[in-house]
């Protein structure tokens, strides 16, 4: 079956995004440990995974979730003990977030359900299927990123 017009592979892509992203959902948590979170708790606590210490403008920008909407899901995470907030010492204007070791092992625990889910279809897939999926989603990030590069420059 040929589909040579763009919308639909634009349709065909948006069909599958959210399939996609739930099957590896970023909010697994309470699949993996019994926790509640929703999806930008998840997001930042993941995000969060990557930075021994991680600024509130860092990971806004990493996230996707506005600062403004940042600064509650990082409360409810304090809440919960699974992240604390710290000042610079440099610069005590600037707050930066660290995981807990309860959120550490939270975050852990999301990476392995992550890796292990991807791992089955990568598994399901021949090595020319493997090598066109990751090239395609390479592909995919770095029109964004440069999409991203040209809003910022004409600002």
């Amino acid at each position: 079956m040929k589909h040579s017009s763009v919308n639909e592979y634009v349709r065909r892509i948006e069909n599958c995004l959210p399939k996609i992203m739930k099957g590896i959902r970023f909010a697994i948590p309470k699949k993996v440990m019994g926790i509640k979170l929703n999806f930008s708790q998840g997001l930042a606590l993941t995000g969060l995974g990557y930075h021994e210490f991680c600024t509130m403008t860092d990971l806004s920008k990493e996230t996707g979730i506005h600062l403004t909407a940042l600064t509650g899901v990082i409360d409810s995470l304090i809440k919960e003990k699974f992240v604390k907030r710290y000042k610079n010492p440099k610069d005590r204007r600037v707050v930066l977030i660290k995981t807990t070791p309860v959120g550490r092992k939270i975050v852990n625990e999301v990476q392995q359900y992550r890796h292990k889910s991807i791992k089955h279809v990568i598994e399901s897939l021949n090595k020319k299927e493997r090598e066109r999926i990751i090239n395609g989603f390479e592909k995919m990030v770095n029109i964004f990123y440069e999409q991203k590069v040209k809003e910022r420059a004409n600002k």
